[in-house]
């Protein structure tokens, strides 16, 4: 069965990642963080721009 959780695109082609950083980035969209809420999703992107605007920034959904 399909689920479908959320990544966060910062700016193009660069994606939140579960590593380290401020925050953790990716340019390997497989490798982006999976949240399970678009909620979740949004929260991580707030505290994300708390160190760069990101202005451009999209919450994808995603079927995995």
């Amino acid at each position: 069965m399909f689920k479908t959780v959320y990544i966060v695109e910062l700016h193009e082609n660069c994606w939140i990642a579960p590593i380290s950083g401020d925050p953790g980035r990716t340019i390997v969209q497989n490798h982006a963080q999976h949240f399970k809420t678009e909620s979740a999703a949004k929260a991580a992107l707030t505290k994300a721009r708390k160190y760069r605007p990101f202005k451009n920034a999209r919450i994808y959904a995603v079927t995995e």
